[in-house]
């Protein structure tokens, strides 16, 4: 694509390039022939079934997105989850930020809390390998033979 390539040879930092990378793919993709109801038959359809609902439905979703800071389109309405019910939320803090990850430290949920042993587990890693190689389970629920076991 043309637009990445330009960014490509662009010298910026990575914040800048992440947010001009942002607002080009939403322009482009703003700017598709698919997005335009005029040029997309699926939305001329829905024009018609609707009675014209869908496009006071869009031109209600489209203020309501251009009103409020960051300015894109939402996935969900505001409310539309729970906390503790639809999202989790563990207490915790950021013990390291760096800008490819950061590490999370979750607090205890329950009075006792088991602690990680020091101890070594196997005096050579080839042994821990072949255990955990032993336990390989496919993503499609089969088992994986490894050495004859199943």
């Amino acid at each position: 694509m043309a637009v990445d390539q330009l960014l490509d040879t662009a010298e910026l930092g990575p914040a800048d390039d992440y947010r001009l990378r942002l607002i080009a793919i939403n322009l482009i993709e703003a700017l598709a022939p698919a997005n335009w109801p005029i040029s997309n038959p699926a939305a001329w359809k829905a024009i018609i079934d609707t009675g014209g609902g869908s496009l006071v439905t869009g031109a209600q979703r489209l203020a309501e997105d251009v009103s409020r800071p960051p300015r894109l389109p939402v996935r969900s309405a505001p409310g539309q989850f729970k906390l503790g019910e639809e999202v989790a939320a563990t207490p915790g803090a950021v013990v390291l930020r760096t800008p490819v990850m950061e590490l999370i430290q979750y607090d205890p949920l329950t009075p006792e809390v088991k602690e990680k042993s020091t101890e070594k587990l196997w005096s050579d890693p080839r042994e821990r390998f072949e255990r955990e190689i032993d336990e390989v389970v496919c993503a499609d629920g089969t088992e994986l033979l490894v050495r004859g076991k199943t």
